[in-house]
């Protein structure tokens, strides 16, 4: 990765960062309510669509856990902007350059902020073939609780986020 792709992605990465701390400004000044197991449950399902997509190679059911105008943060730093140019982006990539790759992955831990708000933290691992070694990847997505939609996703192969809100 040179140095200007590095400059890139850490300015796209700080770019969403500040969105979401104002998302946070808003949802935070409205009224708590308590979320429930099946909340945390719909949300870690999101990683199990993705992973079956991925795995049938489905850019547009890749895409189908996020809202129309979402924002996602590819690992080396490409910011898509809305369901739609997900979708297209990770169908080029299943019929391109991760064709025939096998997806899995775990939810590490769903944190709700407030009632309209949830992060969760994800590791997954993409493989080639049965015997080839895993290339591993962490994942932080904002989850906005009331459109029931992925709102922000942040990919990179090493997750060292020190947000502070």
């Amino acid at each position: 990765m040179s140095f200007v792709s590095v400059n890139n992605t850490i300015y796209a990465a700080r770019k969403l960062v500040y969105h979401l701390k104002g998302e946070l400004k808003s949802v935070n000044s409205q009224t708590a309510q308590t979320t429930t197991n099946a909340d945390e449950s719909a949300i870690r399902a999101f990683l199990h669509q993705m992973i079956d997509a991925w795995n049938r190679g489905s850019g547009e059911g890749f895409a189908a856990p996020f809202s129309k105008t979402a924002d996602f943060l590819t690992f080396e730093g490409t910011h898509l902007k809305g369901r739609k140019e997900i979708a297209a982006f990770h169908q080029q990539a299943f019929d391109t350059v991760v064709k025939g790759t096998r997806l899995e992955g775990e939810v590490n831990f769903v944190r709700f902020v407030n009632s309209q708000l949830a992060l969760m933290h994800v590791v997954v691992a993409a493989r080639k073939h049965k015997r080839s070694g895993l290339q591993t990847r962490k994942l932080l997505a904002h989850i906005s609780c009331k459109q029931k939609r992925i709102s922000a996703h942040i990919n990179c192969k090493q997750t060292h986020y020190y947000l502070q809100w």
